[in-house]
């Protein structure tokens, strides 16, 4: 049995975490914590693996001071996976982000530079070369850089596309694309990783990209309702993501080349169409 510890209990990706890896109570053992106890440290051994899940994320960063991000997504990052390391775990999986590339359009292939532009991404990417920095032997550091994450009762940029779909009667038809992934897609990925019991970089992503237009569709068909899909309107929607901001990060097209890892072994369990239809009913699969 391997004794897996999720850091950020509280965290959305870790309550889905944990009752993911319950499906399989004989094989792990999974413990909880939350860096807001006062006694976190004292919590991180023994454990084989830690999953540090929390983080700073989904707040506007005009109204946030600078300094949280660093505070939470890397300092305490580091001396999380310390402890973990001191306590004898062999394995340390921080979630990262797509944003340490600092893009909002394009697609991002093994070449790509590291530029981020907000502070979430800036943290991020400091903490993944804190922790490298940790890596010996017995002590393997795995980071997970997952696009835009969604699922029943995501926060994000998801919810803002799901609440235009189930107003707007149609949508331009374009060739917008995202790369996404279900929020069980993920814990999957995150299990084999620690099946693995390595290190590495990976960049899970759902098998096929999302075409912006189409699921602006499928969401309104989840709720009884048909929306039409506009050809000849795909300059607005180009122009729209232009201005970047919000409607960049939700209209523009922003994919991973396939050629990069997404996980050590098969981990798309539902299609995109199931995925939406499994949000958007607020079901669990």
């Amino acid at each position: 049995m391997k004794r897996v510890l999720i850091v950020g209990a509280g965290s959305y990706i870790g309550r889905r975490l944990e009752g993911w890896l319950g499906q399989w109570p004989g094989r792990y053992q999974v413990g909880k914590v939350s860096l807001r106890q006062e006694d976190w440290r004292e919590r991180m051994a023994p454990w084989d693996a830690v999953v540090q899940l929390a983080g700073v994320v989904h707040r506007r960063e005009e109204d946030t001071d600078p300094a949280l991000y660093y505070r939470v997504n890397r300092d305490m990052a580091y001396e999380a996976a310390r402890l973990a390391r001191a306590g004898g775990a062999a394995q340390f999986i921080f979630l990262s982000s797509m944003s340490v590339y600092g893009q909002v359009t394009g697609r991002i292939g093994p070449d790509t530079p590291l530029t981020p532009t907000t502070h979430y991404g800036k943290s991020k990417l400091a903490a993944e070369a804190l922790l490298r920095g940790l890596e010996q032997s017995g002590f393997q550091v795995a980071v997970l850089r997952p696009p835009m994450v969604f699922g029943p009762g995501c926060g994000g940029n998801y919810p803002r596309l799901a609440r235009l779909a189930r107003h707007l009667p149609c949508f331009p038809r374009y060739g917008g694309e995202r790369s996404m992934i279900y929020v069980d897609n993920l814990c999957e990925a995150i299990r084999l990783v620690i099946d693995q019991g390595g290190g590495g970089c990976y960049f899970p992503q759902d098998q096929e990209y999302y075409n912006v237009p189409q699921l602006m569709a499928w969401i309104a068909e989840a709720h009884g309702r048909r929306m039409a899909l506009v050809p000849g309107l795909g300059w607005l929607a180009a122009a729209l993501a232009r201005r970047g901001g919000t409607l960049g990060k939700v209209l523009g097209s922003l994919t991973y080349d396939r050629a990069l890892p997404g996980a050590p072994g098969a981990y798309q369990l539902w299609d995109n169409r199931q995925a939406v239809r499994l949000t958007e009913g607020g079901e669990r699969a």
